[in-house]
């Protein structure tokens, strides 16, 4: 126990003593870093003072440059005067020419506008010389509608006199029919009665022969009706009267025959075929007549269309002379619009030519006036140039001088500042090395108190 409390106690004092090497060393690294904090703030201290006096130079310099900028701005000021006049003589010039340029196209408005009030003419008579081109159009079409229309009249007058024609001739037809039809009723009557006679006087081989005779009267009759409705057929008509009078020629030879039977019948009939005589007399005067009547409604028909024919052909002449008359003067107006538009056509020919030589001659002279504008342009341009050239190679040996004094004062102030950063560089390594060692012997404080500690604690087990 005496020996652990003895090694417990050199332990404590090794401690002790290395407790006080530690606070020496730190007070040693304290004053070393006191130390170096003044070299700093001495360093420091003359990257101020070299500052101002970089500042001081550059203040010298920007005043040197202002002194150089306040000349180079009152060179720029009297060119910019130069320029100025320069600029106000070009634009009297402009002025100028833009007067001759207005004065110029007044004068081709003007031009332009009598072409156009020529134009406005030209076209207002041709309008007028149009209108009477279709008015004597629209009379020659009316007057060719008048001739369609005389035209259907005729043919319509035509068709009527044919219409008329024809109802002549079947009205002389149905006459004729009549008449025939009475004939073939007196004779039919006739031998009625004679078949009645030889009825009464004959026996039965008579009365068969009635009967005969009967059926061709039957037959006759549908004959006769046939023949009325083919009104136009004349000759079957005097084909029937002919069989008609055959029979009758071959009824009187019976009748002949029978009077060599019945002498009183004979007499009987000779007075009835007297009687039929008459009445056939009576109706071929009657006959006759109307083919008087009928003759002369045909002359009558006949000289109403001549009138007509000749009326109408009167007026087709007028007409035709009408057309002729309309035809020449289309033609005289239509030579009359020919000469205008030719007369017109020349006088717009001379205008285009005279307004052609107005726009040659204004275009030389406009072209006159841009050489003119453009050598003076060219002259400006170069004496620019010229003051442009002398202030550029003012600005540049200026700008040259400007160059070397600050090139100068920036190596200088280039190499200072690089010297003091080399110095601020060691002393910053320096501080870093002792905190590097304050930093160790922190460690070493670290582990006394750790062994301390662990000493404490045996110390502890051991009591």
């Amino acid at each position: 126990m005496l020996m652990l409390m003895l090694m417990l106690m050199l332990m404590l004092m090794l401690m002790l003593l290395l407790m006080l090497l530690l606070l020496l060393l730190l007070l040693l690294l304290l004053l070393l870093l006191l130390l170096l904090l003044l070299l700093l703030l001495l360093l420091l201290l003359l990257l101020l003072l070299l500052l101002l006096l970089l500042l001081l130079l550059l203040l010298l310099l920007l005043l040197l440059l202002l002194l150089l900028l306040l000349l180079l701005l009152l060179l720029l000021l009297l060119l910019l005067l130069l320029l100025l006049l320069l600029l106000l003589l070009l634009l009297l010039l402009l002025l100028l020419l833009l007067l001759l340029l207005l004065l110029l196209l007044l004068l081709l408005l003007l031009l332009l506008l009598l072409l156009l009030l020529l134009l406005l003419l030209l076209l207002l008579l041709l309008l007028l010389l149009l209108l009477l081109l279709l008015l004597l159009l629209l009379l020659l079409l009316l007057l060719l509608l008048l001739l369609l229309l005389l035209l259907l009249l005729l043919l319509l007058l035509l068709l009527l006199l044919l219409l008329l024609l024809l109802l002549l001739l079947l009205l002389l037809l149905l006459l004729l029919l009549l008449l025939l039809l009475l004939l073939l009723l007196l004779l039919l009557l006739l031998l009625l009665l004679l078949l009645l006679l030889l009825l009464l006087l004959l026996l039965l081989l008579l009365l068969l022969l009635l009967l005969l005779l009967l059926l061709l009267l039957l037959l006759l009759l549908l004959l006769l009706l046939l023949l009325l409705l083919l009104l136009l057929l004349l000759l079957l008509l005097l084909l029937l009267l002919l069989l008609l009078l055959l029979l009758l020629l071959l009824l009187l030879l019976l009748l002949l025959l029978l009077l060599l039977l019945l002498l009183l019948l004979l007499l009987l009939l000779l007075l009835l075929l007297l009687l039929l005589l008459l009445l056939l007399l009576l109706l071929l005067l009657l006959l006759l007549l109307l083919l008087l009547l009928l003759v002369l409604v045909l002359v009558l028909v006949l000289l109403l269309v001549l009138v007509l024919v000749l009326v109408l052909v009167l007026v087709l002449v007028v007409l035709l002379l009408l057309l002729l008359v309309l035809v020449v003067l289309v033609l005289v107006l239509v030579l009359l619009v020919l000469l205008l538009l030719l007369v017109l056509l020349l006088l717009l020919v001379l205008l285009l030519l005279l307004l052609l030589l107005l726009l040659v001659l204004l275009l030389l002279l406009l072209l006159v006036l841009l050489l003119l504008l453009l050598l003076l342009l060219v002259l400006l341009v170069l004496v620019l140039v010229l003051v442009v050239l002398l202030l550029v190679l003012l600005v540049l040996l200026l700008l040259l001088l400007l160059l070397v004094v600050v090139v100068v004062v920036v190596v200088v102030v280039v190499v200072v500042v690089l010297l003091l950063v080399l110095l601020l560089l060691v002393l910053v390594v320096l501080v870093l090395v002792l905190l590097l060692l304050l930093l160790l012997l922190l460690l070493l404080l670290l582990l006394l108190l750790l062994l301390l500690q662990n000493s404490m604690k045996l110390f502890i087990i051991s009591m």
